[in-house]
């Protein structure tokens, strides 16, 4: 084999190697964590959104290496070639490259682009100071503030949320305090977060009373047991804004504290063509009355239509398949529900259940 031959062979693998490097890079510009330009048309195929991000991530490659001129390029085509700088270890380059990307946007734009900044030094590890957050949020209303901590929350970046929270609540007083701790409670309940978000709730509540805060603190109380004031704050929500969910955690509340009749006063108001709703339903009969027959509320369940199982870039195959498996779970997810709340209306741990539900179930299955 001659040297001529193995020396080809190395520059294709070393083309290989530096092509993939770039492909690595370059999937910086499109990566979900971080604010992009949105793409234009949602119609576009599969095929021609693809290209459209591959192009962005070769454009973005493009920027950080200057090898296109910026003045014909958005904002956010400029940022893009920025955190791809940055994520790579060209710092300065990519400092040089938000600088004019944050002067050639305005509005939320300008902030969202300042994230994508800070966003990439909390990847690399740096320290982001007050004095960073403090032009993203200057001059900005409280509802704006909000939007741009919304988007955060979006791309599950909670240590920038979290710090810009911290940031606002003690910089907001009155309205926009209410507002900010609202939006506190409702991120911090999202993640799992329970004692924090009832915190910020409570302190939003007694600023502003409000049917959102009361709503969650309700079910937040309802599912952890704490039903007097489960009953307490989902009762304050109802009387703001009426409605059958409502009614129906109500009900379930009561059926916790064991008051049947308020629960089954409730019950009554809920949409009585749910499932969860008729299970409840026919729980609060049976406890009124261990006699009770509730099977006739099973006649009320509504079915759900099913879903478009029609795809456009599946071919016809695909599709036959995915149609067909769709109207079998169409048909057979109603006789499992209903089975369902049969069983945990009677039960089958005991022999004298398990004889009178094998004909109830017969009846409906």
């Amino acid at each position: 084999m001659s040297f001529l031959f193995l020396l080809g062979q190395c520059s294709v693998l070393h083309t290989f190697l530096f092509a993939e490097l770039d492909r690595q890079e370059s999937r910086i510009a499109t990566d979900p964590a971080f604010f992009h330009e949105a793409i234009g048309a949602d119609h576009l195929s599969r095929e021609d959104r693809y290209r459209e991000l591959r192009s962005r991530e070769e454009q973005a490659l493009q920027v950080c290496r200057a090898e296109i001129r910026l003045n014909s390029l958005t904002a956010y085509a400029i940022s893009d070639g920025a955190l791809v700088c940055g994520l790579t270890g060209g710092l300065e380059r990519s400092q040089e490259l938000f600088d004019v990307s944050i002067k050639k946007a305005s509005g939320l734009d300008r902030r969202k682009i300042m994230l994508n900044r800070l966003m990439m030094l909390n990847r690399l590890d740096m320290d982001i100071l007050d004095a960073d957050l403090g032009p993203v949020l200057t001059d900005l209303s409280h509802t704006k503030a909000l939007e741009l901590v919304q988007g955060l929350e979006e791309r599950r970046q909670d240590y920038l949320a979290d710090r810009i929270y911290s940031f606002m609540i003690p910089r907001s007083s009155g309205v926009a305090l209410a507002d900010v701790l609202l939006a506190r409670g409702i991120y911090d309940d999202s993640r799992g977060r329970t004692a924090l978000a009832v915190t910020a709730l409570q302190k939003s509540i007694e600023l502003r009373d409000n049917y959102k805060a009361r709503e969650i603190l309700g079910s937040i109380f309802l599912q952890s047991g704490d039903y007097d004031r489960a009953v307490r704050n989902l009762q304050k929500a109802y009387e703001k804004k009426a409605g059958p969910e409502l009614a129906f955690r109500l009900s379930s509340a009561y059926m916790g504290k064991k008051q049947y009749d308020k629960a089954l006063e409730w019950i009554r108001k809920a949409d009585g063509s749910q499932a969860d709703v008729i299970q409840l339903h026919g729980q609060i009969l049976l406890s009124l009355d261990v006699s009770a027959d509730p099977t006739p509320l099973l006649s009320s369940m509504k079915r759900k239509a099913g879903s478009q199982c029609l795809a456009e870039a599946a071919s016809m195959q695909e599709n036959l398949h995915y149609c067909g498996l769709q109207k079998y779970y169409d048909a057979i997810r109603p006789l499992r529900r209903r089975s369902h709340i049969l069983r945990g209306w009677f039960g089958t741990s005991r022999p004298e259940n398990r004889k009178d539900l094998i004909p109830i179930i017969q009846g409906h299955y």
